[in-house]
């Protein structure tokens, strides 16, 4: 694979694992404080305004966990080219 093919491989895992990690916290830390998160925002029983607080909030957070995730990725990435076993690693798939 070329390198590139790799590093898109390796930051989109980190970005998603980064991404649903935030989102079920969220979830978890909601309900502790008593909070239901809305499942569906088009089910009548749902407010608007909770609606939008939870898609608001749960959007950034997730937003900025897959950036963080991006850029995890890119350093573990610049880290393994510099080592020698991370190059061995590397190498393996960049062939």
């Amino acid at each position: 694979m070329k390198p590139q093919t790799v590093w898109t491989l390796f930051g989109t895992a980190t970005a998603l694992t980064t991404g649903v990690l935030v989102r079920q916290t969220m979830k978890r830390t909601s309900r502790r404080y008593g909070f239901e998160p809305p499942l569906n925002p088009d089910d009548p029983d749902v407010r608007w305004r909770d609606a939008l607080a939870w898609g608001a909030c749960s959007g950034m957070l997730v937003g900025m966990a897959r950036i963080l995730g991006w850029r995890m990725g890119s350093e573990a990435m610049k880290r393994a080219r510099r080592h020698p076993k991370g190059q061995r690693v590397l190498s393996r798939f960049e062939d």
